[in-house]
């Protein structure tokens, strides 16, 4: 036994060190990060994963290779500490959506349920790091579709005649999220009723 019973641990804070320096530095937020992973793997191959489940396959695969590393008799810390530091991002990934939870009650009035799927953005939120599901990113989509929908309707923007258009319009506006983000921001903000379920121009062809 180690005379300092503490040895070994020190492996942890190498984990935090390296998920809230460095990689989140290079890759963004776990929540940004495995929201896209997802997306684009449910893209090619059809299924649903969710974000945290992204980050759980992550946490699979480090614990494979850690059993393989045990059962051959290895000694590899990179495996226990990048499986410490998988499990410290989906723990940050769901303090994510319950912080966002708990911004959207106080905003709205009232919870609601939330989706972690989008198709990924085109870089970070304009306030800090905010992240596409946060209540300002989304109470500022809901600002522009009103305007793509107005404009439609007054002849300022003829060329928004369908919802997938205005969509469209709207990513460009915010100059960060795609128009799949933008798509499930609003659809997000329907639920709540802050849209109508179905714009008075979305039946337009």
């Amino acid at each position: 036994m180690s005379a300092n019973p503490t040895d070994g641990a020190e492996i942890v804070r190498e984990a935090y060190e390296l998920i809230v320096g460095p990689r989140q530095d290079a890759y963004s937020h776990p929540a940004e990060d495995y929201t896209r992973t997802a997306a684009i793997f449910n893209a090619i191959t059809g299924h649903d994963l969710t974000t945290e489940e992204a980050v759980l396959f992550m946490v699979a695969v480090k614990l494979s290779r850690l059993q393989h590393e045990m059962n051959a008799g290895q000694w590899l810390p990179d495996n226990t500490r990048d499986a410490i530091g998988y499990l410290g991002c989906l723990n940050m990934v769901r303090e994510s959506e319950r912080q966002f939870l708990i911004e959207f009650v106080n905003k709205y009035g009232s919870p609601i349920s939330p989706i972690r799927k989008p198709n990924g953005g085109r870089g970070k939120g304009r306030i800090g790091k905010l992240t596409w599901n946060h209540p300002a990113e989304i109470a500022q989509v809901v600002d522009l579709m009103r305007q793509a929908e107005d404009g439609y309707r007054d002849g300022t923007f003829p060329e928004l005649d369908t919802k997938l258009k205005r969509e469209a319009w709207v990513a460009q506006q915010t100059d960060v999220w795609s128009a799949g983000t933008v798509h499930i921001q609003l659809q997000l903000a329907r639920d709540k009723g802050l849209l109508p379920a179905t714009g008075e121009t979305d039946g337009v062809a």
